[in-house]
């Protein structure tokens, strides 16, 4: 590991208060943490170093353990490590006596509560967990000093700065209520130490020069900043001095201490430890999602994003270096601008591609990427150069807060809360104290409509973030919404009059001056100083804007002026139902159909409804915006996204189609386009779409995964299982590629790797739906239905409104056979979601089973009724009339599947049997011609118009057909008893004879080798034998459909 880790130390330090570094490789790998697995299979650790020496020497381990780095390392023998080599030697030379079993395990449980600073004396180790237990209380008293410095990253007393090496520590043992760190130390302090004085933030900017400059900067330097709370107003005169001046500049490089003393102190409140905090504290200060701070371009050319593209050339950075640029980054990120955004982005990436890839320098990149996106041209290469930042983060740190932080905001860019959403639930889980995970979680809460948690999560962040201003703007918001007026001004008093102007709570607060104190002349003050049109602002401010000077211009009498305004703001936000019921009352509602919507507002719209599932109204959006922009493919693409969710396949395929038709090297729309028509069988076309989209991007995991997911439908499973490794090898946190493989490993019988494979996707995505479900069926598989069962219930009783959970379930107890249980999961859940389509597909199979063919019936026309553009229900509706005797009925619902999808697998076989049922053997033997165009390779047509000839009396070319078939097909009984009666129509008994004896050769147990074994035996008079044959017949079919025939025939002979 070469570059020092500072985001996945981020839950260690919001708890400690303390960074500590190793300062290379030999260093970190000294403090690496292992599990221990026993031979009984249990786990147990992780342990430093010096504990599984202590463990040695005490027998608890005797070699013949595995073990496996912490976490995510593969397990491998004690014995062999080179690290604990020769302490088996020793102990084995010394003759030390393994525990029993039992001691064993007690011994294990014990050193995983050991305590460590006890065995560093007893070991003479260094391991740094005994230094941060020493560490915290300094920390804690130097962090009650009030204390501001100005920190200098060219220090070279920075070069003693010691990171922790996020590899070794155990991230669970950090979350609330943890103890294994020390348990003397209050978790409630230890957070208070995380965030020391605000001054800190500023790292070479924003330092106060006069204390009497402004009340918020005098409460940054005590460290009581608490907008909403006990504050002392600003007079509005006060108010009007301070935005027309502007805030209080900061002298260049000026240090200021409050308290001179501290400069002759040593303690962990120096400002080599605090900056590290400080990098950690602001590294994800800027995430967010829509509308937010940042401020946004408008009526300005958009940009793109600059890509990482790593130079041939090397130049490694001493870990001081990177210090430098990652704290100059921050400083401009801090200022929460686009012009800001854009720079530390430029910084960023130009010294990635110089210097290598540093893990913290992305994750502060795919920051810079979320804040720039709303000013972006928003293509495919902007999201390409998201998605190579986030592979790069996730192959150097798959666990970290930095990929954490690249997939949310990958998976935002993409227009996927939900997917977001599942990340920071699982982040939050090992991480429960990064406040802007909160922030994000607010924003999707507020996505879907829900104001009242994304206010508990906003506090939440104001909890563990004090300083920052962002989540105190929202809370604000929140108050003010709630009719908390004054709180609310005070909060947005303070945010505005800070350092840098915040102009969107000056908005805000100007807003509330009109409407609560009827201050219009200082309102329009503020609005003029915040928003004139040369500021940047997002949409929603802008919109409030001309709508609070709507009004003012109104109140002073300037109805055309007011009417202005009113349109400019609801051109600007049409979601601003406040400014549109207004505008209305000034002008008439005919004034709302001459007002004009643009793209990015259409997008927005989209993405909102499309986050909320009203895909009605997305697809709408999305489709108003490609049409006002055909080079829009994303537009395009969630548009086609939404109609595939309305079960409008053909039609998503369609706006495919039109969307490659202006965008021919989309590779996007291609992957897409290319996935929905492998979901409908379109097996040929795919393949086109995938091929192209290989030609321009060969090494894209996207495209290999595409080509796994092709195979796998295609039940080409050993194809599946290479291009889904090989999609692994280029991406490995690529969870789809993960279940691709797990399936294809489980149908061929590789159920032990299949577990492996995806219960690592799990472990990268422990929310994913699919990943969870598939799991458990691959669980039951490995361990067992009951086994699987537990572990699906556990996921029902977490998340109770999943459905996807609960037909797993039922899919675990058709496996099992356990019928009952299934219909009992399904039945409910068609009761209650009488839409979703697999409870249908599902209760039809269970019903199937039992052999309740109308009841099945029933079940398969519901689900066709809800996808009218699948063909799958129609066919297995076919497949039930078939095996009941009704073959004009299976002929329609064939008939009718074929002019859905023409492609479906097998069809024109099943239709072509039909017609043999029906006696039609013309028509079935032009449906086997078809079949065979269609699917050469495959022995089904064949044999099919092996049927045909036979039953037209054409046995020499019935021969011919069967004889191709076996081709295809050599291991199959099947194809040489059909061969056997074609001989014996023809008369040649002897080679029939031979035929059956090839069949019991391969398949002693296929009953119709007995069926015809007692036709010839009757043609040779053998009526005994025969009779035998025909018993033995019955013996393993006694339900055929010839049985009473042949019971009839045995009465004969005997």
């Amino acid at each position: 590991m070469k570059h020092q880790r500072i985001f996945n130390n981020f839950q260690y330090l919001s708890v400690t208060g303390l960074a500590l570094n190793y300062p290379n490789n030999s260093m970190a790998a000294k403090y690496l943490r292992w599990t221990i697995k026993t031979s009984a299979g249990k786990v147990f650790g992780p342990y430093t170093k010096t504990i599984i020496f202590s463990l040695i020497q005490k027998g608890a381990l005797a070699g013949t353990e595995q073990m496996a780095e912490y976490p995510g390392g593969e397990y491998v023998s004690i014995s062999q490590s080179a690290e604990f080599y020769d302490q088996f030697l020793e102990a084995w030379e010394s003759e030390i006596e393994p525990l029993s079993e039992e001691r064993k395990v007690e011994e294990l449980d014990r050193a995983t509560q050991i305590d460590l600073e006890s065995e560093e004396k007893k070991f003479g180790g260094d391991d740094p967990l005994t230094q941060v237990r020493i560490s915290k209380k300094k920390i804690k008293e130097a962090s009650k000093k009030s204390v501001e410095v100005e920190i200098d990253p060219s220090d070279e007393s920075l070069d003693d700065v010691e990171l922790e090496n996020p590899d070794q520590r155990n991230y669970k043992d950090t979350q609330e209520g943890s103890s294994s760190f020390d348990p003397g130390i209050n978790h409630e302090d230890a957070q208070s130490i995380s965030f020391i004085d605000d001054v800190s933030l500023r790292a070479n900017t924003n330092t106060w020069t006069n204390e009497e400059d402004s009340k918020y900067g005098k409460a940054v330097k005590e460290g009581s900043f608490n907008p909403g709370g006990e504050h002392e107003s600003f007079s509005k005169q006060q108010m009007r001095e301070k935005t027309q001046s502007g805030a209080a500049k900061p002298k260049k490089k000026e240090y200021v201490r409050i308290d001179d003393r501290t400069k002759k102190s040593k303690t962990y409140a120096d400002p080599k430890f605090k900056i590290l905090v400080v990098f950690i504290a602001v590294i994800f200060a800027a995430l967010l999602y829509d509308d937010h701070p940042a401020e946004k371009i408008r009526n300005a050319q958009k940009v793109q994003f600059k890509p990482i593209v790593l130079s041939k050339k090397i130049e490694k950075l001493s870990r001081k270096k990177w210090l430098a640029i990652k704290t100059d980054a921050l400083k401009l990120m801090q200022q929460d601008t686009f012009s800001n955004y854009n720079e530390a982005m430029n910084l960023l990436v130009s010294s990635i591609n110089k210097h290598g890839p540093d893990v913290e320098s992305i994750g502060l990149l795919c920051t810079c990427y979320h804040e720039i996106w709303p000013y972006s041209e928003q293509n495919v290469k902007d999201l390409s150069a998201m998605s190579k930042a986030t592979q790069l983060v996730s192959g150097r740190n798959i666990a970290g807060i930095a990929t954490a932080n690249c997939r949310s905001v990958q998976f935002l860019l993409a227009g996927n809360p939900k997917a977001a959403e599942q990340v920071l639930n699982s982040s939050l889980e090992q991480y429960p104290n990064v406040a802007t995970f909160y922030d994000l979680k607010a924003h999707i809460m507020m996505i879907e409509g829900k104001k009242d948690l994304a206010s508990a999560f906003w506090r939440k962040a104001v909890d563990l973030w004090p300083q920052w201003k962002k989540p105190h703007f929202w809370v604000a918001n929140n108050q003010k919404s709630n009719g908390q007026y004054e709180d609310a001004q005070a909060s947005y008093q303070l945010l505005f009059n800070q350092g840098d102007f915040h102009r969107l709570a000056a908005i805000e607060f100007a807003e509330t001056e009109v409407f609560q104190n009827g201050d219009l002349s200082y309102a329009e003050e503020l609005i003029n100083q915040a928003s004139n049109e040369k500021t940047l602002l997002p949409r929603k401010w802008r919109s409030k804007s001309f709508y609070v000077l709507s009004v003012i211009a109104a109140s002073k009498g300037e109805r055309d002026q007011a009417i202005v305004y009113a349109k400019r703001s609801y051109e600007l936000d049409t979601k601003n139902n406040v400014a549109r019921v207004y505008l209305t009352q000034l002008a008439g509602r005919e004034v709302l159909s001459s007002l004009f919507r643009t793209e990015r507002e259409l997008v927005e719209n989209g993405d909102l409804f499309f986050g909320q599932k009203n895909f009605v109204a997305a697809q709408a959006e999305f489709k108003a915006a490609f049409e006002l922009n055909n080079e829009n493919v994303r537009a395009g693409i969630k548009a086609a996204e939404s109609l595939w969710n309305l079960n409008q396949g053909d039609e998503a395929i369609r706006w495919l189609g039109l969307v490659l038709q202006k965008n021919p090297k989309s590779v996007d729309a291609m992957l897409v386009l290319g996935e929905y028509l492998i979901e409908r069988f379109r097996f040929t076309e795919a393949i086109n779409h995938l091929k192209k989209a290989k030609s321009l991007a060969k090494n894209d995991y996207r495209v290999i995964r595409s080509y796994a997911h092709y195979e796998f439908k295609r039940m080409n499973l050993p194809a599946a299982k290479d291009y889904s490794e090989k999609a692994i090898r280029v991406y490995d946190s690529d969870i789809q590629s993960h279940i691709i493989l797990s399936e294809s490993l489980l149908l061929l019988g590789a159920t032990d790797q299949a577990y492996k494979t995806i219960a690592r996707a799990v472990s990268l995505e422990p929310l994913n739906v699919e990943a969870q479900a598939t799991y458990a069926k691959v669980l039951a598989s490995f361990q067992g239905a009951t086994t699987g069962e537990k572990y699906i219930l556990n996921l029902i009783n977490t998340y109770p409104s999943i459905m996807e959970y609960r037909v797993a379930l039922a899919k675990i107890y058709l496996m099992d056979n356990q019928i009952e249980k299934a219909k009992g999961v399904l039945i409910p859940i068609t009761q209650v979601r009488s839409d979703y389509k697999p409870a249908f597909m599902n209760l039809a199979e269970a019903y199937y089973q039992e052999e309740r063919a109308t009841e099945a019936l029933e079940a398969y026309l519901n689900a066709a009724s809800l996808d009218p553009t699948d063909a799958e229900p129609l066919v297995r509706v076919g497949l039930i009339y078939q095996a009941t005797n009704k073959a004009f009925e299976a002929i329609t619902q064939y008939e009718r599947a074929i002019k859905i999808n023409s492609n479906y697998p097998r069809l024109y076989y099943y239709l072509g049997t039909a017609y043999l049922e029906a006696k039609r053997p013309k028509e079935a033997l032009a449906q086997a011609m078809i079949e065979r165009r269609n699917n050469p390779l495959i022995a089904d047509s064949y044999l099919l118009a092996g049927d045909a000839y036979r039953d037209l009396g054409n046995y020499n070319k019935a021969i011919e057909e069967y004889r191709s078939a076996i081709q295809k097909r050599p291991q199959s009984a099947e194809i040489y008893v059909k061969l056997a009666i074609c001989y014996r129509l023809i008369g040649n008994l002897d080679v029939a004879e031979t035929m059956l004896a090839t069949a019991t050769a391969k398949q002693s147990g296929y009953a119709e080798i007995y069926r015809e074994t007692g036709e010839i035996l009757e043609k040779r008079n053998q009526n005994f034998e025969a009779v035998e044959a025909y018993r033995r017949y019955l013996g393993l079919k006694p339900n055929a459909k010839d049985a009473d025939m042949v019971r009839r025939r045995i009465q004969q002979l005997e």
